[in-house]
């Protein structure tokens, strides 16, 4: 069975992108969690990723597809 042909402009987001660290649903949560009170800090070292790769999420500029 061949794999799916990945036509020019199709790209995987999010969760479904090899290289992904975060979930759909743990993006919700940090969007949640960043809004009770806790810092970027803590959410960053919680999660293994950088404070940027959080910050980039809670601004919208990546994660955007998750509301």
């Amino acid at each position: 069975m061949m794999p799916p042909i990945i036509r020019p402009g199709d790209r995987r987001r999010g969760e479904l992108h090899y290289l992904a660290k975060l979930s759909n649903a743990g993006v919700r949560a940090i969007r949640d969690a960043y809004g009770a009170g806790a810092t970027v800090s803590d959410l960053a070292r919680e999660y293994g990723v950088s404070r940027r790769c959080i910050r980039l999420v809670l601004d919208g500029r990546t994660w955007r597809h998750v509301a």
